[in-house]
Order: structure tokens, then sequence, then C-alpha cells
């Protein structure tokens, strides 16, 4: 006789095509009610959300009397900046220890991209390091949700990462970094990247701060953000305009820029210049293509 639920069952492809079914009709909900997320493009190429509700934009405020503070000396002026040892307590640590101990007198200032960054605190021109696992090159990489690579920010670079295959598929790679560091300036956005940048997001201030105060958004979620300039930025300036040499992959001040040293200390507000205004002339007018 013949089976009158032949028809009825699932076969193999069935059960396929049911469950692409469901994993989409997910997907579909989850987007909807991760609205209030800001993607965001990490190293090991996989996206990452943060929880816009629970970001506090620490670096838009003004310092405050006995906040750590680190004056960066240069060969073309100086940069004060604010440090963030509640958000990353490792990396402070370790760039107060070196600066402290005179590590950072007479490096160099190794790279520097045009009007967007430059790379500091190598013993070295051609900016290596002499060994990537010693304790002071070797510290875990932070990632805190409320410091971004706003114009200004002060990064911590990476000098590795620990992880097999597996991990890197599965995002499981542990990064480091180092004594290096980069200061962020800022990169001109189209009216179509600032579309992109937001995400279709309502009320993303994150968005709404690049867009605003300048940065380098694709360095998000990369390094470790530990300080923000609020004096010098002339000085960040000046130094992402001089003239380069190298290749289109790196590029190198063209006569010499060195760190002359940088000392820490605490904020007061008795003489004390503070500008927590970020210039905006390098970001491109909304209406431009």
């Amino acid at each position: 006789m013949k089976n009158l639920y032949q028809n009825a069952t699932i076969t193999p492809r069935k059960r396929l095509v049911r469950m692409l079914t469901i994993m989409m009709t997910v997907t579909f909900v989850g987007a909807i009610l991760l609205s209030t997320l800001y993607s965001c493009l990490t190293t090991s190429g996989y996206q990452e959300v943060v929880d816009l509700s629970e970001v506090e934009l620490v670096q838009l405020e003004a310092p405050e009397a006995g906040d750590p503070i680190a004056v960066v000396s240069t060969s073309l002026g100086d940069i004060s900046f604010v440090l963030y040892p509640e958000e990353a307590p490792n990396a402070v640590a370790n760039f107060q220890r070196l600066a402290d101990s005179g590590y950072y007198d007479n490096t160099y200032i190794y790279r520097v991209e045009e009007g967007a960054f430059f790379a500091a605190g190598s013993k070295k021109k051609d900016g290596l390091i002499a060994d990537s696992s010693v304790e002071t090159e070797h510290v875990p990489r932070e990632l805190s949700e409320n410091l971004w690579p706003f114009r200004g920010a002060l990064c911590s670079l990476n000098t590795g990462a620990e992880g097999g295959f597996f991990d890197r598929f599965l995002g499981n790679v542990e990064y480091f970094n180092g004594s290096r560091f980069t200061v962020v300036n800022t990169v001109a956005l189209s009216e179509e990247e600032i579309s992109t940048l937001k995400t279709d997001t309502e009320g993303n201030k994150v968005a709404d701060a690049f867009i605003e105060h300048g940065g380098v958004p694709n360095f998000s979620r990369q390094m470790t953000v530990f300080g923000q300039a609020y004096d010098g930025l002339d000085v960040l300036d000046t130094i992402t305009a001089v003239a380069l040499e190298g290749t289109d992959e790196a590029h190198y001040p063209k006569e010499d820029i060195f760190i002359l040293t940088v000392t820490t200390g605490t904020y007061s507000t008795e003489n004390s210049t503070v500008s927590t205004e970020f210039s905006t002339d390098k970001i491109a007018d909304s209406s431009a293509d």
C-alpha cells in the first residue's frame, strides 16, 4: 500500500531550504532589533557592533584638574594629551613608564600620511622595533567603546598577534601593542562616505562625531586609543603637512622630525591653554561629490 504521507516526508534538501529560510528570517528580525548598534570592521575582517546607548564620547570633554596628561615635545612643537587610564589602563601605564624612563627622548617620527596621521616613538628611522616579545611591546590591545580615532587621538600601534587559522576564522586572535604610537589627524569625507559611515542609523553619535570633528574612521576598533590632544593641534597639522618621501604603502618625512621628550603629569587649569575644538577644514563639504 502506498504511503499516504510519502509526499510529506522532509528530505535533506527540504530540511536545508527550511533551515536557510529560518536563518534569513532571524537575520532580518535581528537587523531591525539592532538598529541602535554601530557596525565596525575589525582587523580580522569581521563586522563588530557597538551599542550606541552605552557609548560615552569622553574625548569630546575638556580635561579637568588632576587628569593624567602627557606633553609630547617634537622638533616642530608640542602636543598635549589627556590620558584615559580608566579606559585603557595597560596602554596608559606602558606609555607613562616609557616616557618617565626617557625612552622617547630623541626618537623618530618615522611615518607620516599627509593630513591623516603620524607614527612615532621608534629609536630607528625605519620605525622597526628590536623585539616585539619584550614586556613593553607585548601589551594586550584594549578596545574601549568610549574611545575612537577622532582628530587628535593618541593610539598605541599594534606589534603582533597570537592565534592560528581557526582563531582568525572565528575572530579570536589576540592582538598586542607596545611603545610606538600614532596621532590621528583627519581624512576628507565625501557625501557618499558620510552616508556609509552613518550606516542608516538615527542618532549615531560616533558617526556624527567623526563628521563634525574629523578623524580616520577606518582606524576604528583597530588599535588601542588611550589619549586625546587638547592643545597643539596646529602642531599636528604642521607635522602631517611636511614634505614626504616613500611609496604608496608608506611615507616618511623628507627631513627628520624627532620626538625630543615626553613629559607626564596631571592637568592644571592654571596657565593651561585648552583647545577642545576640532578643526574641520579638511572635511569635505557635504555637497561635494
